[in-house]
C-alpha cells in the first residue's frame, strides 16, 4: 500500500479542468447546478480541506465555473441581496450557491418555458416590482376565441350535405302530396 499516492488524490489543475469544462456548457436547470456543485465539492473541498489551495482561489474558480450567460443573473441577484458587496473579492461559495438556486429555481410561474438560452436576454423586467407584475395581469381580459375561416373544401362538403337534405325534403313533400307518383 502506498500511502503517499493515497494521499495525492486531487492536484490544482484537476479543479481547473472541472471549471474548464463546466464553465463551456450550458446550465439552464437546477439539476445541472447541483451535479456541477457536486463535482466542484469534491475536488474543490478536498483540495481545500489538505490546504493545497486558499478558500479564495476556491470561491474564484467555483464562480468561473459557472456560464457566462449565468453570470449575470447570479451577480444581480447577489447585489440585490447586499448591494455593498465587495466586486474586487470573489463571491463567497454559500452565497453563490443560495444566488443561483433562486435563480434557477423549480417554482417559477414560467418554469416550462425556461432555457438556458433565455439567460442571454436582458433581465431588467426580473428586477422590477413583483406589485406592478400583479396588477399588469390582472388588467388583462382574456381575447376571445379566435374563428378559423372555413376552406373551399369544408364549404363545397356542406353545399353538398345541404343540397342532399334539400333534395330529401322536397322529395318527402312530393310524396305527401301526389302518393300515386312514387308508388
Amino acid at each position: 500500500f502506498d500511502a503517499a499516492k493515497a494521499e495525492a488524490k486531487f492536484k490544482e489543475h484537476h479543479l481547473k479542468q472541472l471549471v474548464d469544462a463546466s464553465h463551456k456548457k450550458k446550465m439552464g436547470s437546477l439539476d445541472d447546478f447541483k451535479s456541477y456543485m457536486r463535482k466542484y465539492v469534491r475536488v474543490g473541498g478536498w483540495l481545500l480541506a489538505k490546504s493545497k489551495i486558499t478558500e479564495d482561489i476556491f470561491n474564484r474558480f467555483f464562480w468561473k465555473g459557472l456560464p457566462k450567460a449565468l453570470h449575470h443573473h447570479v451577480e444581480n441577484r447577489l447585489l440585490q441581496r447586499d448591494p455593498t458587496l465587495d466586486l474586487s473579492q470573489p463571491f463567497v461559495f454559500d452565497d453563490v450557491v443560495k444566488a443561483v438556486e433562486h435563480v434557477l429555481r423549480r417554482d417559477h410561474f414560467d418554469d416550462e418555458d425556461f432555457d438556458s438560452d433565455d439567460l442571454d436576454s436582458d433581465s431588467d423586467s426580473e428586477n422590477s416590482s413583483s406589485s406592478s407584475d400583479d396588477s399588469s395581469d390582472s388588467d388583462k381580459e382574456e381575447e376571445p376565441p379566435r374563428y378559423i375561416r372555413k376552406t373551399t373544401k369544408q364549404k363545397k362538403e356542406k353545399k353538398r350535405t345541404s343540397e342532399t337534405e334539400r333534395e330529401k325534403v322536397v322529395q318527402s313533400f312530393q310524396v305527401k302530396e301526389n302518393p300515386s307518383l312514387f308508388r
